[in-house]
């Protein structure tokens, strides 16, 4: 529905506002689970980058990625081995990077 998606906007733009991103998509891959999440080069992500995986229940640290492709309003992240995320967890770029 229109309501539905207006508010699902207006939701990622308050996260995006504290550089967060949901993940949006996960992909299974040879090389190990692959994350979609909507943070790119608009808010100064770049390939390279770390990024924390954050719980939706209490923002702890899941664990942590490196970005390896950008786009303008998202990025991808491939994970590593052994590490798997719930599509819906929070990613903020890394304070360390």
């Amino acid at each position: 529905s229109v309501g539905s998606t207006l508010l699902s906007r207006r939701h990622t733009h308050a996260l995006r506002l504290q550089g967060l991103a949901q993940i949006f998509r996960t992909q299974r891959t040879p090389e190990g689970q692959r994350i979609f999440f909507g943070l790119g080069a608009e808010d100064g992500l770049a390939v390279g980058d770390g990024v924390d995986i954050l719980s939706v229940k209490d923002r702890s640290v899941l664990g942590s990625a490196q970005v390896v492709l950008v786009r303008r309003t998202d990025a991808e992240c491939l994970l590593p081995e052994g590490f798997t995320a719930p599509i819906s967890a929070y990613v903020r770029k890394s304070a360390a990077a």
